[in-house]
């Protein structure tokens, strides 16, 4: 596996799953695993980062920060996000968390859509369509970068999700919390502008 996560976001696999418990275990276990090493490389990459002591100048593409990368930041360094000039291994650290977090776009096939499709059938429908439109909100009002990948997931949405050998057995309470867990991870791993150029 990549130290940087993985990109194994659109899993398609030719037969079916047994139940939605094993769907589950697919779809959240590479997030879950790139999220881990992700954390280790940001944190160690942090303490070797530069804090800036004036702005930087024109013309420098900025990495946005999620709520995680905002926090870790303040943490190891006790300084804004955007005074910090990363070092190549909180690079490496950033971009693993923000493929985590497109992995776990809960839309179609994705890693986040078989999460989603595991913890609630119901909500397969609703919830790829609210992302979408809020992916389209984002693109046109900040990192044009999401309308391509809202272009991208209606083609996933599409496809819709097929369902498993037996999708009336259970996941059980440890899986539901752990659904939660990784749809928390999402939203703490999620970048509303990746990549911003200064002014």
């Amino acid at each position: 596996m990549s130290p940087v996560g993985t990109f194994g976001a659109f899993i398609r696999i030719r037969s079916r799953f047994p139940d939605r418990r094993a769907l589950f275990d697919v779809g959240a276990a590479g997030p879950w695993a790139g999220f881990v090493v992700a954390i280790g490389a940001t944190i160690f990459g942090l303490a070797r980062s530069e804090v800036l002591h004036v702005p930087p100048g024109p013309h420098v593409l900025e990495l946005g920060d999620s709520i995680l990368t905002t926090l870790l930041t303040r943490l190891v360094l006790h300084a804004d996000p955007a005074s910090v000039v990363l070092h190549p291994i909180a690079f490496a650290g950033w971009f693993g968390l923000f493929v985590t977090s497109l992995n776990l776009l809960p839309v179609g096939q994705l890693d986040g859509g078989h999460v989603l499709y595991a913890a609630s059938r119901r909500l397969t429908r609703l919830v790829p369509a609210l992302f979408l439109a809020f992916l389209v909100w984002l693109g046109a009002r900040g990192w044009p970068g999401w309308l391509v990948w809202a272009a991208i997931l209606i083609v996933f949405v599409s496809l819709g999700h097929p369902p498993t050998e037996d999708d009336r057995q259970p996941i059980g309470a440890g899986r539901r919390v752990a659904s939660v867990a990784t749809f928390v991870v999402f939203v703490l791993t999620f970048v509303a502008e990746p990549f911003r150029i200064v002014p």
